[in-house]
């Protein structure tokens, strides 16, 4: 929601979305969460329900409950790899991300080099960005310690 949004205007946003949630005729759990300027619901089922065609149903109405808000951000994500967002901001959203972890930070960068090489050869892939920092794209600040051990001076302990 736009910045100094009241509480209770989100609440009227999340409540819409809800409703589409609580009217579908099977088990699920929703829980939300509402503040002034966000508010998020998480869906989860159990497991003859997850493995179904249901959850996909749910996600595809409440996208199609989404396109009816202007000047909001909406997001919906799950189940597959395509998410949902429309809303206000600029910048580019990622629908997908491939994380490699590890203590060798030039072995990880030969690896997503040649991934991203890889990649782009796909006609169905427009972009590919290689980020370095465990807070992922949005925030690009990261840290690479060297540590280089004087030998000679370890040798004396």
């Amino acid at each position: 929601m736009p910045a100094g949004t009241e509480i209770e205007r989100t609440d009227e946003v999340v409540k819409q979305f809800e409703e589409k949630i609580i009217a579908a005729p099977y088990e699920k759990e929703a829980n939300t969460f509402v503040s002034s300027e966000r508010g998020t619901i998480t869906i989860s089922f159990p497991p003859e329900i997850e493995m179904s065609y249901r959850p996909y149903l749910m996600k595809e109405q409440l996208i199609q409950l989404a396109t009816n808000f202007a000047g909001i951000n909406v997001g919906i994500y799950g189940f597959d790899p395509q998410g949902y967002h429309s809303g206000f901001g600029s910048g580019t959203f990622y629908d997908s991300r491939i994380k490699f972890f590890g203590y060798n930070l030039k072995k990880i960068k030969e690896i997503t080099s040649n991934l991203e090489q890889t990649l782009k050869r796909n006609p169905r892939i427009k972009e590919v960005k290689i980020t370095s920092s465990k807070y992922g794209w949005w925030r690009l600040d990261s840290f690479e310690y060297v540590l280089k051990i004087d030998k000679e001076t370890l040798r004396k302990y």
